[in-house]
């Protein structure tokens, strides 16, 4: 009989089971650890030189104003946790919210007066000589394009993202790079450097200066770069081809073209330096033929700064109206009659007449000089129905009828202010407000020698009135400026309360091993309360690692809200940006310090670097 056999399991047999058992999770580790983890950059490395940190205290002379109200280290990676916050309701369209200084911003307390000047006469008046009857629309009506078509997208100039983004594990991929030539020491995207993102469609898409594969095309997403180098660069958003050849503008750069909003195919452009004898320009470029013409040429008499001429402000349109502030300190009119037929590619430009507002004020200076205050604009300007807001080298900021050109208020801002003022209405309190962000360049009695403060403001966009301000410590040693060039970021959904900003050279305090604290240069984001000015959350990053890029924040259909940072270490970074925590969610290391700003098109981000050498890039990454 054969019954009572008993088959048993050598020990070995077990032990190797069990061996290749782990060496399979081992592997499965590894992999994810690749496609997640291979792109990060650890702490210590290039990429922010030193952790993140949610910063308990902000100031190197603590007042305590400006402590952060949640200093929670957590970050949720659920995100349904987060309350949607909505939006204040919009003013009426149909009602009038005239301007009415307040007696804080009444322009004779600044000493301001203002002229009007048309073309190269020497005859001035008090109010626009030509007839306008200009009114902005809400935010959403600025453009018939579907993209991003100016500097911060519409002329409140809150809009750095288009669509809506779907992100699931919280990272960010290189999709394609493409190198950026340089000419005269600069490469790259210099301050502001904002891509533009555009869907062309058909029939324009049928007649643009394109390459005939993509004139056939339904529809084709075209980034837009002017680069420091000169050149005006196009591609394709999803691949990184080139959709045609560069335009030569054979001048550096710097700033954020424009496109007609009204859909015809033309991009406005200024020059980002002077020439030796303080000529600048302003160009008008035909994406149909790649060609361009010149608008503003020449050392401006009108001009009352004489040492610097340039154009980094990103321009609006309405109504066939460019509205173009330049670093002279004159502000710029112009309707260039633009004749567009969509069906037959017809298109031209006839330039009228150029309206230019001046303006003078107490402590403002010709030329540089410390201690002075400086005309000139190098922030673009804002609009809300028909009021233009400015702010100027000198720290003032300015609301101007766009119709009459009348000079309505002045505001002091705080200092140098190259930032862009963004806008937000507010229905509930039947009113718009403005906020602002300034920079230091001068020692601020109260504090140790080599520092300063720069500002961050409300005010109530109809008169003046100064809600609230929040400050923060410059290190100004030697002439160094610091504060804010970025302009800041109105948030929406989970961060519908708040207003986030940017900072570079600033005095970051830092704990060593023994429990000192030190100040060191550096730089913060940091987010403030809408209604109050507190201060929610700041990250901080010492050394290199700072910030002039503007700060970008997606959202997802829900409106969970996430942030994503560009430091000039070359970094990257993805935030949840109502916990920020202690470390970021991805970070990315592009190899060149970024100053340009960068711009999100539904789950594609692409921004440009900055410098001298040859691996200078525009990248396009992709959110999942």
């Amino acid at each position: 009989m054969a019954g009572n056999n008993k088959r048993t399991v050598h020990p070995r047999f077990l032990i190797f089971c069990a061996s290749v058992f782990i060496l399979l999770i081992a592997v499965v580790l590894l992999v994810v650890a690749v496609k997640y983890g291979s792109s990060m950059c650890s702490t210590g490395t290039r990429c922010g030189g030193t952790p993140d940190a949610l910063a308990i205290g902000s100031t190197v002379i603590d007042t305590g104003e400006n402590e952060p109200e949640n200093p929670s280290g957590s970050t949720d990676v659920n995100r349904t946790d987060a309350t949607v916050i909505p939006d204040p309701p919009a003013l009426s369209e149909s009602q009038d919210y005239p301007v009415a200084a307040a007696e804080e911003a009444k322009p004779a307390n600044f000493g301001f007066t203002y002229e009007i000047r048309k073309n190269n006469r020497d005859d001035t008046y008090t109010e626009n000589p030509n007839e306008n009857a200009l009114s902005f629309g809400n935010a959403k009506s600025y453009t018939n394009l579907k993209g991003i078509t100016t500097f911060a997208g519409n002329h409140y100039r809150t809009g750095f993202s288009y669509g809506t983004a779907t992100v699931t594990m919280q990272t960010m991929e290189q999709v394609w790079s493409y190198a950026i030539g340089s000419a005269n020491g600069f490469a790259g995207a210099n301050w502001t450097g904002q891509p533009l993102v555009v869907t062309w469609e058909q029939p324009t898409l049928s007649h643009l200066g394109v390459k005939q594969e993509y004139r056939d095309r339904e529809s084709l997403n075209e980034v837009i770069l002017c680069g420091a180098d000169g050149n005006i660069y196009f591609l394709e958003l999803e691949t990184g081809a080139r959709t045609r050849e560069n335009i030569p503008i054979n001048a550096p750069l710097f700033g954020t073209p424009t496109l007609d909003p009204s859909g015809a195919p033309m991009l406005y452009i200024g020059k980002g330096t002077k020439e030796e004898d303080n000529k600048s320009a302003t160009y008008a470029v035909n994406l149909i033929s790649n060609t361009f013409e010149t608008i503003v040429s020449g050392k401006d008499h009108t001009a009352r700064r004489s040492d610097w001429a340039a154009f980094d402000s990103s321009p609006l349109m309405i109504d066939d109206m460019l509205i173009w502030p330049g670093e002279s300190g004159v502000l710029y009119l112009v309707r260039m009659n633009t004749k567009y037929d969509a069906q037959s590619g017809s298109l031209s430009t006839e330039q009228g007449d150029r309206i230019k507002y001046r303006y003078n004020g107490t402590g403002y200076s010709s030329t540089t000089f410390a201690g002075k205050r400086s005309y000139g604009f190098e922030s673009s300007v804002a609009a809300f129905r028909n009021n233009l807001y400015l702010t100027d080298n000198g720290g003032r900021l300015q609301c101007v009828n766009l119709n009459s050109l009348k000079l309505q208020f002045v505001c002091d801002v705080g200092g140098d202010s190259d930032a862009t003022p963004v806008l937000e209405e507010d229905g509930n309190a039947g009113t718009v407000y403005v906020y602002t962000c300034s920079q230091c360049d001068t020692q601020e009695e109260s504090l140790p020698n080599g520092y300063g403060y720069c500002y961050v403001r409300k005010f109530n966009a109809l008169t003046g009135e100064k809600i609230w301000e929040q400050r923060q410590i410059c290190i100004t040693i030697g002439g160094a400026k610091g504060g804010s060039k970025a302009t800041p970021h109105i948030g929406h959904g989970t961060i519908g309360d708040l207003l986030i900003c940017a900072f570079y050279g600033l005095a970051v305090d830092t704990t060593d091993a023994d429990g000192n604290v030190n100040y060191t240069y550096g730089g913060k984001i940091v987010a403030y309360d809408r209604q109050t000015g507190a201060v929610r959350w700041e990250i901080k990053q010492t050394g290199n690692a700072d910030y002039v890029s503007s700060p970008l924040v997606v959202y997802n259909a829900r409106g969970d809200a996430y942030l994503i940072a560009c430091d000039r270490d070359g970094c990257i970074k993805l935030y949840d940006a109502v916990r920020p925590g202690d470390n970021a969610l991805f970070a990315l290391d592009l190899g060149e310090r970024i100053d340009a700003t960068p711009v999100a098109f539904g789950n594609y981000v692409v921004v440009a670097t900055t410098g001298t050498r040859e691996q200078t890039r525009l990248f396009c990454l992709k959110l999942s």
